[in-house]
């Protein structure tokens, strides 16, 4: 491999901005950069804000490909709330994690159809 060398023009490169692509990795620049870490932030003051309300976790297609980033997170927040419940709701299906019984549920949807606005809102108590 001594003196191997890519030419710049054999980089690949985004379609649309021109931005030279990198390889999905996970480093300071990607995924776990700075604003990675000040959303961590919020999303622990917000567990600890609400230790005594009610909170609905939703989990809306998230994949398997990171999931220290969102799914052990809500897990976790789901089993140390004692009011806590999640929903997830993903294309590929999936399942609720058993530990969580009764305060996971998981429904295979394609979240984009469920997001469609069907109409005017109604009230039906009217």
């Amino acid at each position: 491999m001594a003196r191997f060398e890519i030419r710049s023009e054999d980089v690949p490169r985004c379609p649309h901005c021109g931005w030279q692509l990198v390889p999905w990795v996970r480093d300071d620049t990607f995924l776990q950069g700075a604003v990675w870490r000040e959303s961590i932030e919020r999303y622990e003051r917000f567990v600890r804000e609400r230790t005594d309300c009610r909170v609905l976790l939703l989990e809306l297609g998230v994949g398997d490909m990171t999931p220290g980033i969102i799914t052990l997170p809500f897990w976790s927040m789901t089993a140390k709330l004692p009011d806590a419940h999640l929903l997830g709701v993903n294309i590929s299906g999936g399942s609720a994690p058993l530990q969580l019984g009764s305060k996971a549920e998981a429904i295979q949807a394609d979240c984009a159809r469920c997001s469609r606005r069907r109409g005017p809102a109604t009230n039906d108590a009217e």
